[in-house]
């Protein structure tokens, strides 16, 4: 027994020798430890788990400028913060539930025979029944091949690479660890088409101008103004408002880029278009999680899919 603090376990005194050390399974049951068909799992935390510390006597300017810089709230002498906004989407969990596969149409060019190393992906099943809905929604045309990545990235939960030199897509990824990975695999995939069919090595249709009634739309459409308005103000309509904290403005001025606002798009259209129960599930959790929203705003959700459409009949990839 540890005398310094009364419990069985470190840290003891100092330079007493005392310590720990593995027990083997027999002995343990031998002892009463544990019983013969117990199973034993690992109890994983970080060290500084459940680490907290009292505001109540902070000087009051003190206590104001970390609100203003972590966006917390106090109560009971508890500063409560939120999450850092690039680690938001990880820290969510996972919705019950599984993607299924949909019927696709015969292709002449299907978006998942571009994509490379998806049967690799820890998610693979998860991934590829995502990649069935959007080549049932529309052909691809011009899309190079593509390698698909996974990592357990908890701040980046996706990323489309391209060549500023050829213009040709380089990798892409989607994590682990992304709470929506469906969802997250289409907005690159969003990325991907708006880069190789209507950009190329200055970059994003979209952004660009390449693709103008597109990127007219995503710079002068009520989803951009909307959000430049949360930046210029540093207030949230979400629910309840709020003054948001300096992580999130920066976010937001990643968000209301053209070929994020894209992307966004890309991938709620492909929900729609597809009534795939499990993806406008996923749809609706991302939107009620992400600062900002997710998906379009008012009329830009119809005035994109006429976009689209115009597109797809006019290549045939419809």
């Amino acid at each position: 027994m540890n005398r310094d603090f009364g419990v069985p376990w470190g840290p003891w005194g100092f330079s007493s020798g005392m310590g720990v050390e593995d027990v083997g399974r027999r002995e343990a049951i031998a002892l009463g430890i544990i019983k013969p068909g117990d199973v034993i799992a690992p109890v994983e935390r970080e060290f500084n788990d459940r680490l907290s510390a009292s505001v109540r006597d902070l000087d009051p300017r003190i206590l104001a400028e970390l609100q203003r810089l972590t966006g917390g709230t106090i109560a009971g002498g508890r500063l409560a913060v939120r999450e850092r906004v690039a680690d938001v989407a990880a820290g969510f969990g996972r919705l019950a539930g599984e993607m299924t596969p949909v019927e696709v149409p015969p292709r002449n060019f299907p978006v998942s025979s571009r994509l490379r190393g998806v049967k690799d992906h820890p998610l693979a099943t998860a991934l590829e029944n995502t990649l069935t809905v959007v080549d049932s929604v529309q052909d691809d045309g011009l899309l190079g091949i593509l390698e698909l990545r996974a990592t357990r990235n908890t701040r980046n939960v996706g990323s489309y690479e391209y060549s500023e030199r050829t213009g040709q897509p380089l990798r892409m990824e989607v994590s682990e660890h992304s709470p929506w990975p469906e969802i997250t695999l289409l907005h690159e995939i969003g990325h991907w088409f708006d880069q190789q069919v209507f950009g190329g090595r200055d970059g994003f249709g979209s952004a660009s101008g390449r693709w103008e009634n597109m990127a007219h739309l995503m710079d002068k459409g009520e989803t951009a103004h909307e959000l430049r308005r949360m930046i210029r103000s540093e207030r949230s309509i979400e629910g309840a408002r709020r003054e948001l904290y300096p992580g999130a403005i920066e976010h937001l001025k990643t968000l209301v880029k053209p070929e994020e606002i894209f992307a966004r798009g890309w991938a709620e259209w492909i929900c729609n278009e597809s009534q795939h129960p499990r993806l406008l599930e996923l749809l609706e959790y991302a939107n009620s999680k992400t600062i900002g929203g997710y998906g379009l705003r008012g009329s830009d959700r119809e005035k994109f899919r006429e976009i689209m459409l115009n597109e797809l009949e006019w290549k045939n990839w419809k």
